[in-house]
């Protein structure tokens, strides 16, 4: 939070546990009433038929608001789960990125996570 604004969020799973149950008004306060509907429904989807593993932590979704982008909230949002899951003893951290989103794809390879593509 920056002046009482909500300007970046991070949610995970574990296992089937979600830290961040679906809720369209936290989404409604980082995206346009659009953009925070659709991303609403596909989370909300992504949780109901998504195959989850134990020993894997997954970031599910992530958003940093467009007012701040590129002022290093989306690291210090990986930084964070990154401690959590060595905290806890994870390994491994997944996560999903559509091809329309360079600036994201560049900023999860700089902190070294691999590009595995699905089709």
């Amino acid at each position: 939070m920056r002046n009482e604004e909500v300007v970046g969020f991070l949610g995970y799973n574990i296992g089937k546990e979600a830290f961040a149950p679906a809720i369209y008004s936290a989404f409604r306060k980082v995206y346009s009433p659009f953009a925070a509907l659709w991303r609403f429904f596909f989370y909300s989807f992504y949780l109901r038929f998504h195959l989850y593993y134990e020993e894997i932590l997954q970031i599910a979704p992530i958003a940093v608001s467009e007012k701040v982008r590129g002022q290093g909230i989306g690291k210090l949002l990986l930084h964070e789960i990154e401690k959590l899951a060595k905290k806890m003893h994870i390994a491994k951290i997944s996560l999903e990125v559509v091809d329309t989103n360079p600036s994201a794809q560049k900023l999860y390879e700089r902190f070294g996570y691999m590009l595995i593509k699905r089709t």
